[in-house]
């Protein structure tokens, strides 16, 4: 991330600011996660609870029910008398302090919102802007480092030759006998659709073996706007 922010610097200065801010927000979610992970181990010390069963209602997206349970039942007989004298009073503090659920779920949405806009600026920056384009020029010549996976960017852009070649020998493939398409009417524009979302996710999977995110999902977008005048 760090190596796309210094490029994304030189390449399109405007935007720089308001990116750092979302990698900030991302860094400022991932901290109150951490925060709330602390503080649950803590009570789920203070009060005798185990963390892996409390784990497991989290997983489930569990109620304030099933929290209650679990602090009731680890209530010694005087606090369970006080619980019921005082309305519930004892067991509601703690089901407040242990159910952290929904803000979770808030951070956890908001760190991927993030990362989804600052994938889309970063692409911006380098396939919208000259000297993105430039970046990318030395990217496909070998000058910049590798992809996630090991995978170079001169590996993963597809020339127009390539990508003609590729449809070709996936249509043969896919409509021969015992293929997806066999026997179908090519000229139906349902199949047609079929067959050329059939033909990203083919490529996709060749390519970058099903990976997504980031640069992979722009270069495969490229191979869709390519393949829908097809």
């Amino acid at each position: 991330m760090e190596a796309y922010l210094a490029r994304l610097y030189v390449i399109d200065k405007n935007n720089f600011e308001n990116l750092a801010d979302k990698i900030k927000g991302i860094k400022e979610a991932e901290q109150k996660l951490q925060d709330i992970d602390n503080s649950l181990k803590e009570a789920c010390r203070k009060y005798g609870i185990s963390e892996s069963e409390l784990a497991q209602i989290y997983e489930r997206g569990g109620s304030d029910a099933e929290i209650r349970y679990l602090v009731y039942k680890r209530l010694n007989i005087l606090q369970k008398v006080w619980d019921k004298l005082t309305g519930g009073n004892l067991t509601g503090g703690r089901i407040k302090e242990l159910n952290q659920i929904e803000i979770i779920k808030s951070k956890i949405d908001e760190i991927h919102n993030y990362l989804i806009e600052v994938s889309q600026m970063i692409a911006t920056a380098v396939f919208e802007t000259q000297e993105g384009r430039t970046f990318l020029t030395k990217a496909l010549y070998g000058q910049i480092e590798r992809l996630g996976g090991g995978i170079s960017f001169k590996e993963a852009v597809y020339s127009e030759e390539d990508l003609e070649r590729e449809w070709k020998e996936y249509q043969r493939e896919v409509t021969k006998e015992g293929g997806a398409f066999y026997g179908k009417d090519l000229n139906d524009e349902n199949i047609k659709q079929q067959l050329r979302k059939g033909f990203v996710e083919h490529l996709r999977q060749k390519r970058f073996q099903n990976k997504m995110g980031g640069i992979i999902d722009v270069l495969i977008g490229m191979v869709g706007n390519w393949v829908a005048n097809k």
